[in-house]
């Protein structure tokens, strides 16, 4: 068991590593942000000194390493678009995503329990292949369209 855990702790470990290297590549292959930041009538003094403050003068393992302590320390840069801390805009938005992900958890209990409990005591049966059409739906469904297809039933037929 606890060379399970530790394989699985080294595994987690490279995991993060892997994700981590992918969302760096993906913040660097979305374009230079100087040109958010700067227009064309700015003056080179302005580029190189936006350059360094923004540490793209340096090569990319050491902004990747830059990156990554970082986001050990949670701190996870500003937003181009927002101009403010991303934490602080995480921040914002988090109550409505909990508030979401309670509801989708409490949706799932209140439908799932009862569902699961009559298909394994009716094994078999029309309840029992209908529970099953449902949780392969859910499962299946890609999240988008099973969305706009609840909100279209919800607030158009009922």
């Amino acid at each position: 068991m606890q060379r399970f855990l530790a394989r699985r702790f080294l595994l987690s470990i490279v995991t993060l590593f892997v994700v981590s290297i992918v969302i760096f590549a993906m913040s660097r292959a979305a374009g230079d942000p100087r040109h958010i930041f700067l227009d064309d009538l700015s003056t080179q003094e302005d580029w190189d000194r936006l350059t360094v403050s923004l540490g793209l003068d340096k090569p990319y393992y050491q902004q990747y390493g830059i990156f990554l302590v970082g986001a050990l320390q949670g701190d996870f840069g500003k937003s181009i678009k927002e101009r403010r801390p991303v934490m602080e805009l995480i921040w914002e938005r988090a109550p409505a995503t909990i508030q979401l992900g309670v509801a989708a958890f409490a949706f799932s209990i209140i439908l799932g329990l009862p569902l699961g409990v009559l298909s394994a005591v009716r094994r078999g049966s029309p309840m029992d292949m209908t529970g099953k059409v449902i949780a392969l739906v859910g499962q299946s469904a890609p999240n988008f369209w099973l969305g706009i297809m609840l909100m279209f039933f919800f607030a158009v037929k009922l």
